[in-house]
């Protein structure tokens, strides 16, 4: 299953909010610096679905605050 994420890097605090069945907002302390904001992105989402980490897969958006993630159940 395909998911959308908006991120919001540089956040007061970390938490997921879900917009829609396959749309999450995201937000993260971390800065949007040398990957740092996506490695929270995904440990956040992690937490949020219940997921190990291998389960998780960023797919598109690296650079971008719209990001794609494959989650494998």
């Amino acid at each position: 299953m395909k998911i959308n994420i908006r991120v919001k890097p540089s956040s007061s605090q970390s938490r997921v909010v879900q917009i829609s069945e396959k749309e999450y907002q995201v937000y993260v302390k971390a800065k949007p610096i040398k990957g740092e904001a996506n490695k929270k992105v995904r440990e956040v989402l992690c937490q949020f679905l219940n997921l190990p980490k291998h389960k998780v897969v960023l797919i598109a958006g690296k650079t971008s605050r719209h990001k794609i993630f494959e989650i494998n159940k």
